[in-house]
């Protein structure tokens, strides 16, 4: 596959789901049922986890997971494909497999790569001990989980957050000068999600993207879809949630 080639694919399994086409003996009509990727990165030599490494699913929506405690992460919610995987670790290099996610099914993938000896010539690490407002405020560790959809740093600049935001499955932004974020509910349709800056509800927002960010810098932002939504970014006033946008500005 060409550098870099240091992922191996340890084992792979499926766990099948049952098909719509066949509920109870009775013909259906069929749906794009969503997959999903659940694995485990361990060191090909000594098969002990790989912990905080990043996982990127590369297909026509990047998504990243991080591994945990364990080496495991997961990938949701995947639609059928053949998708790239990528690994990066700084003790490891980095390294990529192929996988192909069936329609509605779960794939368990056990990966090992291989530890790289890093060169480092003349360098000076300086470290700042003030801790990472992203962590601070608990973006890392909801990106971590994986429920959501993120985007931080060069990603959440300007003209890429609506990029971004479109995508997202059943995500859409509508309208010209005012650009008002909406979600296809699978239930009740298109609904407006709420928009919260720094932590805080903008009740007014009404999904107006282009008048909450306007002027600022941000970032990172987060997108999460219906019930899979935090519950502090949940009103008090929903009775179902359609959502959330949650906006997180840069500090200097």
């Amino acid at each position: 596959m060409g550098a870099p080639d240091r992922l191996i694919l340890m084992a792979v399994t499926w766990v099948f789901a049952v098909s719509p086409t066949t509920l109870h003996g009775q013909e259906q009509v069929p749906h794009a049922l969503p997959g999903r990727i659940m694995g485990q990165l361990i060191d090909a030599a000594t098969s002990e986890p790989i912990v905080d490494a990043e996982i990127r699913l590369l297909g026509t929506a990047l998504q990243r997971s991080f591994t945990d405690g364990s080496g495991r992460f997961s990938f949701p919610s995947v639609a059928r494909g053949v998708y790239e995987i990528e690994v990066r670790h700084l003790g490891y290099g980095s390294g990529r497999e192929l996988v192909n996610v069936p329609e509605g099914e779960t794939v368990h993938l056990e990966l090992g790569l291989e530890a790289s000896a890093i060169a480092l010539d003349s360098l000076v690490i300086t470290v700042d001990a003030r801790p990472s407002r992203l962590a601070d405020v608990g973006f890392i560790a909801r990106q971590r989980a994986g429920w959501g959809d993120f985007f931080a740093g060069e990603d959440a600049v300007g003209w890429k957050i609506e990029h971004n935001l479109l995508s997202i499955p059943r995500v859409e932004v509508t309208g010209r000068a005012e650009r008002r974020v909406l979600i296809r509910h699978p239930l009740f349709g298109p609904c407006i999600p709420e928009v919260y800056l720094d932590g805080i509800l903008q009740r007014w927002a009404e999904g107006n993207i282009t008048a909450v960010v306007a002027g600022l810098e941000l970032d990172a932002v987060e997108v999460y879809r219906g019930i899979t939504t935090p519950p502090e970014f949940q009103s008090s006033l929903a009775s179902r949630p359609c959502g959330a946008i949650v906006l997180w500005r840069k500090t200097y």
